[in-house]
């Protein structure tokens, strides 16, 4: 089955990505990578803030306590709207400063899972990390090389997670009570064709919805098979992530990019690095929020 998706911003961002849908405020989080902005864009007047952080941003993520935290070049920070000032909460890369962070999910409980990678894409350089609200940060997987895509299952017990040049979505058991992941296995493999697994989310029956990075669409797959059951096409080629939002959760708001495409490419999709949406008809995952 294939559906198409339609633009909501002309963004023309470089690098966008990370959303994170904020229910309570109605407004939908992401992050322009190279330009180091945070953007928040409110979908009851359409209006898109710009917040300048002076360096790579990977990704936004909600706090129960109002501000966000975002993922830098130099480490994770908690970022305050009112006053736009970090205050730092862990560095664990303060000795790589060619790496940077990357994609990042809080999970059901509150904790932050979050990925590093090298700017330069230098494999294995990068690690997966997990800070708790007791903001005690711990390595849990290494080496990465692109640490990207994080999702979980309705049920909570399973954790999704992509590392892009593996081609592979890995499955790990999940403890909620202690936010420890174990027993990876891979559970859907994307062929080459398709492109590049980037970003990713989950819906409420289950399903995983994976931007194709260089295949200009979200895929919805069955990890139970491994099998795509769905394409949302998008005239964008770099597609790199994506978020349920709105009234119903039930839009699935998708980030691309025009970072790396030649003149021809530019030119066949003009879009890259616009904003998207589909209407699915299928209730979303949250995004959870960061703290007890």
């Amino acid at each position: 089955m294939k559906i198409s998706g339609e633009i909501f911003l002309r963004a023309q961002a470089e690098l966008g990505e990370g959303p994170s849908w904020n229910a309570e405020q109605h407004l939908l989080y992401w992050v322009n990578i190279l330009a180091g902005e945070l953007h928040t864009l409110d979908l009851s007047t359409n209006q898109d803030r710009v917040f300048k952080v002076n360096q790579y941003i990977g990704f936004v993520v909600s706090q129960k306590n109002g501000d966000v935290i975002v993922g830098l070049k130099d480490g994770i920070a908690s970022f305050n709207f009112a006053t736009s000032t970090m205050n730092w909460l862990a560095r664990p890369e303060s000795d790589k400063p060619e790496n940077r962070f990357n994609d990042a999910k809080c999970s059901p409980d509150g904790r932050l899972f979050a990925g590093t990678m090298a700017i330069d894409e230098h494999p294995g350089a990068g690690a997966l990390y997990r800070l708790d609200a007791d903001k005690i940060i711990h390595k849990i997987l290494s080496p990465v090389s692109i640490s990207n895509g994080i999702a979980w299952s309705p049920d909570y017990k399973t954790f999704y997670y992509i590392d892009t040049p593996t081609r592979n979505i890995l499955e790990f058991n999940y403890d909620i009570e202690t936010g420890e992941i174990n027993h990876p296995k891979t559970v859907i493999q994307i062929p080459r064709e398709d492109g590049w697994p980037d970003g990713m989310t989950s819906d409420q029956e289950g399903m995983l919805w994976i931007a194709l990075w260089q295949g200009a669409k979200v895929c919805r797959y069955n990890p139970k098979h491994g099998r795509k059951i769905l394409e949302i096409n998008l005239p964008a080629l770099n597609v790199t992530s994506c978020t349920f939002g709105g009234e119903k959760m039930e839009t699935l708001y998708i980030t691309s990019a025009w970072k790396g495409m030649n003149k021809e490419q530019r030119e066949d999709y003009p879009h890259s690095g616009d904003l998207f949406i589909a209407e699915t008809k299928i209730p979303g995952m949250p995004s959870f929020m960061f703290g007890n």
